[in-house]
C-alpha cells in the first residue's frame, strides 16, 4: 500500500486535479478515473516507470484508467442520511508495469 501511496502523490503533484486510487494485491494497484488522453495516460505511466526505475517501488505495477467515477447519490432518508452507490465503471485501459 506504501508503494501505490507513493505513486499517487508523485502524479498528484503534477497535476493537481487528478483523481486516484489504489489498493495491494500483490502490488500496488492504481485506479485513475477521467484520464481519457491517450497522451496524458502515457505521461502517468511514463512517470510510473520513472519512479521504478528510481528503486523506489520494486513491486509489479496495474494502473487501470477509467472513464469516470459513476456513483449515485440517494436522497436523505427520514433521519438525514445520504446513500451512497458505486455503479459500474467503464474501463479505457489496463496497463501493467
Amino acid at each position: 500500500m506504501r508503494q501505490g501511496k507513493l505513486i499517487i502523490e508523485r502524479l498528484k503533484a503534477r497535476d493537481k486535479d487528478l483523481n486516484a486510487a489504489c489498493e495491494s494485491a500483490g502490488g500496488p494497484i492504481i485506479d485513475v478515473y477521467a484520464v481519457t488522453e491517450r497522451a496524458r495516460q502515457d505521461a502517468m505511466l511514463a512517470e510510473i516507470q520513472e519512479i521504478k526505475q528510481q528503486g523506489l517501488v520494486n513491486r509489479r505495477v496495474r494502473v487501470r484508467f477509467y472513464e469516470r467515477l459513476n456513483i449515485t447519490y440517494t436522497k436523505p432518508d427520514k433521519k438525514g442520511a445520504w446513500g451512497t452507490y458505486y455503479n459500474a465503471e467503464n474501463l479505457i485501459r489496463d496497463a501493467k508495469l
